[in-house]
């Protein structure tokens, strides 16, 4: 049965969510967002719906979220633009709310958006954001402190770099996105910020790729990254050392489309993707349907 759940008094109701997480003992569930100019954080209990602690800090709304693996922080990423031109990362204890950290880094004035993953280890936390240029800009954190550690740009050639999305294993990050029409993604190492590798999907001279969401699966032996190609589903496998190509699968659904989301069953031998495509005429009154593809890894 589904619970219903309302957020602090306090909070404007021109606020929004952007993304949830779950405590690692399933305990709390964390909401994020807020309005401009405000950045807003909830934790709940995830059994009664309870409100357990609500935050507001000044910045723009966040865009993501998540708990360390040990659940005793949530850590939050928020974009640059609007009155508060700078990417943000805090850090809140998860069981009180109490603010731990809070690191910034110069952004554009212009609304961008910023992802958000941690380190399995639970040390270290990476935002990979929209930079002035039109470049990706990833930057790692001591998870403890909010120290910065080191950032990396990343431009394909002179053409505007978007990211999407970004993962962590204890030893690289990679993050993913688009770049003239191709599914971009980028290695690091975690670390230093040392670029290791760069993979452009489809290959110059096939156009129209685009990287959404990107994982890992559960023993690190594969990235996958997906998104969009040729008005398709796209979903690419990399080994996470080199880059190479492992496999890469397109899904046309019904009448095109792209895949927004990605994820890795827990014994690593499925990755689903799913979006948004197009009904044959005369399906029912809606043009556009959930996609959902599954695949052997």
């Amino acid at each position: 049965m589904a619970r219903a759940a309302s957020g602090s008094p306090s909070m404007a109701a021109s606020v929004q969510a952007n993304a949830v997480t779950v405590s690692p003992d399933g305990s709390e569930v964390f909401v994020t967002g807020g309005g401009s100019p405000d950045l807003d954080t909830v934790a709940y209990n995830a059994v009664t719906g309870a409100l357990v602690w609500a935050k507001r800090i000044p910045g723009n709304a966040a865009d993501s979220i998540v708990a360390s693996p040990d659940g005793s922080a949530v850590y939050i990423a928020s974009g640059s633009g609007g009155g508060a031109p700078a990417f943000t990362t805090v850090a809140y204890s998860a069981a009180t709310g109490h603010q731990r950290w809070i690191s910034s880094y110069p952004g554009p004035a212009y609304p961008t958006l910023c992802s958000l993953a941690g380190s399995p280890d639970g040390t270290k936390v990476f935002t990979a954001c929209d930079a002035v240029g039109a470049r990706y800009v990833t930057l790692g954190y001591d998870a403890a402190n909010g120290k910065q550690l080191w950032q990396a740009t990343y431009q394909h050639d002179s053409y505007p770099t978007v990211p999407n999305d970004v993962a962590a294993s204890d030893s690289q990050v990679f993050v993913t996105g688009e770049s003239n029409e191709h599914m971009v993604t980028v290695a690091y190492n975690s670390d230093t910020g040392r670029q290791q590798w760069v993979n452009l999907y489809p290959k110059p001279g096939n156009t129209n790729g685009n990287g959404i969401s990107i994982v890992l699966s559960p023993d690190g032996s594969t990235v996958y990254a997906g998104g969009g190609a040729n008005s398709s589903f796209a979903i690419v496998a990399f080994d996470p050392a080199t880059g190479a190509l492992q496999w890469a699968r397109q899904w046309f659904g019904t009448g095109g489309g792209s895949a927004a989301a990605i994820a890795v069953s827990p014994s690593g031998n499925s990755v689903f993707a799913t979006g948004v495509t197009g009904l044959p005429a005369g399906n029912d009154s809606f043009s556009t349907a959930y996609g959902t593809v599954a695949y052997k890894s």
